[in-house]
């Protein structure tokens, strides 16, 4: 029960969010393989299948700037 409540719960990202009149949004993430869909006003919706990797610990940090051209 444990280890489904971390796995389904605790380390899941479900996020519905708009973006400011500049065009962007921000969420915080775990590290993994997402699926994200961007839906235009027009209803058109554009897929992507980005991995947020964790950092060397050597590098610095853990923050990530995710970036898509529609």
């Amino acid at each position: 029960h444990a280890l489904y409540d971390l796995i389904h719960r605790q380390w899941h990202t479900d996020a519905d969010l708009e973006t400011s009149s500049g065009g962007c949004a921000k969420t915080r993430l775990f590290f993994g393989d997402y699926e994200m869909i961007v839906t235009l006003p027009d209803d058109t919706k554009h897929v992507f299948h980005p991995t947020l990797s964790r950092p060397h610990f050597y590098s610095g940090g853990g923050k990530e700037d995710l970036t898509f051209d529609l």
